[in-house]
């Protein structure tokens, strides 16, 4: 019975043809083709690996993520908005959400110095650019696309997203709180 059942899903279901059969049998056989080929696809591009080392990566670089969203969102003036907008997002983990709080001031208070200013921001950039690199990479990887794009063209993407995703974070979440408070009707 076992043996049947994989010679099924490794060759008999793929010799069958849909359109020889009744309309409810050709759903089910497409639909395990699809599901077959989707685990078949998962494997074979090593999404459990990639996933793994994609949430390790992400981890790791939350609070220099953290601390430049604070230094943009300081410096527009936004910073105790980002906090709430933060706090409110991640209600169940208060404790959590703010001892990252305090290690990226931390961080931030660290690049103060001059030369250590330098090598602190370049840093944060740094691991903010390999992560967003990382996790294009494993995209591409998924997705079969062999050529990636050019340095240039992933320092200016990478850049406009670290400097828009602060400002638009808190320019949602301000919305946000604002249709709250001032449209009680709905």
């Amino acid at each position: 019975m076992k043996l049947n059942i994989i010679r099924f899903i490794k060759e008999d279901i793929w010799l069958l043809h849909e359109q020889k059969l009744p309309l409810f049998n050709a759903l089910i056989i497409k639909s395990l083709k699809i599901a077959i080929l989707s685990v078949q696809g998962f494997s074979r591009d090593l999404c459990p690996l990639r996933a793994s080392a994609l949430t390790l990566y992400s981890i790791l670089s939350i609070v220099p993520v953290i601390a430049m969203l604070f230094g943009i969102a300081k410096g527009f003036g936004f910073e105790k908005l980002l906090e709430q907008h933060l706090l409110e997002q991640a209600a169940q983990q208060d404790k959590l959400v703010l001892q990252l709080f305090g290690f990226a001031q931390n961080l931030l208070d660290s690049a103060k110095g001059e030369v250590v200013a330098g090598i602190g921001i370049t840093v944060l950039f740094w691991t903010i650019i390999n992560m967003i690199g990382n996790i294009e990479e494993s995209f591409n990887s998924i997705w079969k696309i062999g050529k990636g794009r050019s340095i240039s063209r992933k320092f200016s993407d990478y850049l406009s997203l670290m400097l828009l995703a602060p400002v638009l974070l808190i320019t949602s979440g301000s919305m946000t709180v604002f249709l709250q408070t001032k449209i009680t009707w709905l």
